[in-house]
């Protein structure tokens, strides 16, 4: 036999569900390659046990859809008007609510639909052919907003009309009014959804494919001509043990075509349960926005084709603003979303539309499907937080502290414009055991004095600028003669946030807070700002001394715990690092903000992008489900915000609007579009689509469609096919088998 390298494919091909009957297509989806398709919208359609057949002597018994009929009764029965439920869509009318919990079933016929919840009220029922049964201009869905059949506390009843607000639309946006756009890549197990707010967004799109794997689909991508934005999203080999590692060796790869400035890192996990991480940063550009999108994907699948055609690109730009979401879906396999936009065109929509894309709710996997969701929520008072500065004030910090003296303008538009009630407060990283107590410098108490190392909370920012400011006396010092050589950021926060020490305190938080004290129910957020790593912990107790820095920072009595961190990102800084690091480790276990202290001007990016999470954070407006961010719709009673606003489409803006976070299901507002606290309260009306997730018991593995390979078993458990050991003896005597591709390569190659 002719000697040739035998590529197999990975080790493990697409995960659950990419080989089950339920993936196949029933509604008008295709391949991006032939244009995005609309999504169909039901809840449900990809996870089908079997297709439905109403020649099927046991349709008594069967519930092809899962949704609490028999199909025989969805074949057979008819409702008011002549309709007919889909025995293919377990919601027919598209009302987010389930054709059987409709009708009042308690449970599916089928034992393979578990999953179905049931009526929690049989004895009253709509009809699951009409999204709006009782005609008030609101769909079921948004009524019944947890959709569980039944009218709950602060619920509304489908069944009647008299409880219908005076204008409808102010109280549920219509559920169609933007049109979501879904590609889709069966081989690579993806689907990516955009939602089309004009006729022509993200008109080109292209299927990614293989040179070297017989060109099976490896991704997606799509540009957007009106705003400049390009996306791309492919599935490579796991390279890292974790998905912020694994973010790492994705930036390695992309700054080979071009350098990269400004990043700024979170860890999430995605709305499936897949560990993620998210960048931005800047990059060096020098091509037209399709041909950058182009050479990143050549740079995360060398063997990539079918990229987007550069024809009609636009000019060269100098510089991106670039946003990279990692999902770390198996140690074979992961998924890297990419979103970038000429820099001097990253505002407005397209900065949204770069979040849209890479914040991890526009991605799900091939036999996943979306739904629609409508919910309103009373106007509340604004959260209180209390944010907690923990500075390095050690002698090489000066110019980092100088830094964030100089954007604290700006921080205070920012925290001004976030629905945020906020405090200020700081602590020095030698609080722990100040040096030189003959020269008054101590711990027992904070105040304006460069000996004392902590601040009182404050509102005004004048005198958090002053904390920082080394010609101004009440600055927290950047080396001088209360300074340790040893930094403890974390350790000196601890403390401050402890009681009975004998040092000063925040703790114990009061109803009505002095400045020396936590506020009940406030959130509390904590940034650090250092060169060099906590060092409270050995070397041998760094692994416990996170856990135990995780536990006490969860333990505390407060709303929520939130931290971020400007920091030395790779040891680089010329300071005492540790392994692990301490504090990027934190902030890590918590998915905050992470900013690299290594360059000046990344410092003021940073301290936004952690002040805009805050603000999402500690929102007290949490949605039922997993919202595609791009799909959301907002609507405002008349009259209910700080300032002028488009009450009827609130924009999706951070400076005047509404914005989204997808790891805490949180929608905030900032600037005029603030809500107002009133009595009786106002009520919000929020619209999206969401993801549904094809579950076990709804979903069969099809063995034969997984097409695994003489090199292959098949893993019935996942559905996935499986590297066999030494490529099942399938290489030729001048190969070797390279067990982590599942690949026949030359000896020694």
């Amino acid at each position: 036999m002719n000697t040739k390298i035998l590529l197999l494919a990975s080790a493990a091909l697409w995960l659950a569900c990419s080989a089950c009957l339920s993936c196949e297509p029933q509604g008008d989806y295709r391949d991006a390659g032939a244009g995005a398709a609309p999504d169909a919208g039901a809840a449900g359609q990809d996870r089908l046990l079997r297709a439905p057949d109403p020649d099927n002597p046991d349709n008594e018994h069967l519930d092809s859809d899962c949704d609490g009929l028999s199909d025989a009764e969805e074949f057979g029965n008819s409702y008011p008007g002549g309709g007919q439920t889909d025995p293919a869509d377990p919601d027919t009318d598209g009302d987010g609510i389930e054709d059987g919990v409709e009708v009042g079933r308690t449970a599916s016929v089928d034992p393979s639909c578990q999953n179905f919840s049931g009526d929690s009220d049989p004895a009253t029922v709509t009809d699951p052919t009409n999204a709006d049964t009782d005609g008030d201009g609101t769909a079921d869905g948004a009524e019944d907003t947890n959709h569980n059949g039944r009218v709950d506390a602060g619920e509304r009843d489908p069944l009647n009309p008299a409880d219908a607000l005076v204008t409808p639309a102010a109280d549920c946006p219509p559920l169609s009014e933007i049109p979501l756009a879904m590609a889709v890549a069966r081989d690579a197990d993806l689907r990516f959804a955009v939602a089309k707010r004009t006729p022509d967004a993200f008109g080109e799109t292209t299927t990614v494919t293989s040179t070297t794997q017989g060109h099976p689909a490896i991704g997606l991508m799509g540009y957007d001509a009106a705003s400049a934005v390009a996306y791309l999203v492919v599935t490579r080999p796991t390279a890292a043990a974790d998905a912020v590692a694994e973010e790492q060796a994705v930036r390695a790869a992309v700054q080979e075509i071009g350098a990269i400035d400004t990043p700024i890192t979170y860890a999430f996990t995605t709305w499936d349960g897949f560990a993620a991480a998210r960048a931005t940063y800047g990059m060096a550009g020098g091509r037209g926005a399709k041909a950058q999108a182009n050479a990143i994907a050549r740079a995360l699948a060398s063997d990539a084709s079918h990229l987007l055609a550069v024809a009609q690109d636009t000019p060269a730009n100098a510089s991106y603003q670039v946003a990279v979401e990692v999902v770390r879906r198996s140690a074979q396999r992961t998924v890297v979303a990419v979103a970038l936009v000429p820099s001097d065109r990253a505002v407005g929509a397209a900065a949204m539309s770069l979040l849209d894309l890479t914040d991890g709710s526009a991605l799900a996997r091939y036999s996943d499907v979306t739904a629609r969701q409508c919910e309103r929520q009373a106007i509340q008072d604004n959260a209180r937080v209390d944010i907690l500065w923990t500075i390095d004030n050690s002698v090489s910090m000066a110019d980092e502290q100088a830094a964030v003296a100089a954007g604290a303008a700006a921080l205070k538009a920012r925290l001004d414009r976030a629905a945020i009630d906020w405090r200020i407060g700081a602590v020095g990283s030698g609080f722990y055991n100040p040096r030189n107590p003959a020269l008054g410098c101590t711990n027992l108490s904070c105040g304006p004095t460069l000996q004392q190392q902590c601040r009182a909370f404050t509102t005004d920012i004048d005198e958090f600028t002053h904390w920082l400011t080394q010609t101004q006396p009440s600055w927290i010092g950047a080396g001088g003669d209360c300074n340790q050589p040893r930094e403890e950021m974390i350790r000196s926060a601890q403390l401050m946030l402890s009681s009975g020490t004998g040092l000063a305190s925040y703790m114990p938080a009061q109803q009505n807070a002095d400045a020396m004290h936590l506020r009940q129910d406030a959130h509390l957020v904590l940034i650090m700002i250092g060169d060099a790593d906590d060092q409270y912990y050995l070397d041998g107790d760094l692994p416990a001394g996170i856990d135990e820095y995780e536990a006490f920072f969860r333990g505390l009595p407060v709303a929520s715990f939130t931290t971020g961190g400007i920091l030395c990102p790779d040891g680089s800084c010329g300071e005492t690092q540790r392994t692990p690091h301490v504090a990027t480790g934190l902030v890590n276990r918590f998915g905050g903000v992470l900013g690299s202290l290594r360059d000046l001007a990344s410092i003021g990016p940073t301290v936004d992008a952690i002040v805009d999470r805050v603000a999402t954070d500690v929102s007290p407006y949490a949605l039922s489900k997993n919202a595609i961010s791009s799909t959301i719709q907002v609507v405002l009673p008349p009259d209910s915000t700080v300032g002028s606003c488009d009450w009827s489409d609130v924009p999706r803006d951070r400076t005047s609007g509404f914005d989204y976070d997808s790891r805490h299901r949180t929608i905030a507002f900032f600037g005029n579009c603030r809500p107002l606290a009133s009595s009786p309260p106002g009520v919000i009306a929020i619209s999206y689509r969401y993801w549904v997730e094809c579950p076990p018991g709804r979903c069969v593995c099809d063995v034969e469609q997984l097409e695994c390979g003489p090199a292959y078993r098949v893993d019935e458990a996942s559905c996935a096919c499986t590297c066999r050991a030494n490529c099942g003896d399938t290489c030729d005597p001048e190969l070797e088998c390279n067990q982590s591709l599942c690949a026949c390569l030359p000896r020694g190659g």
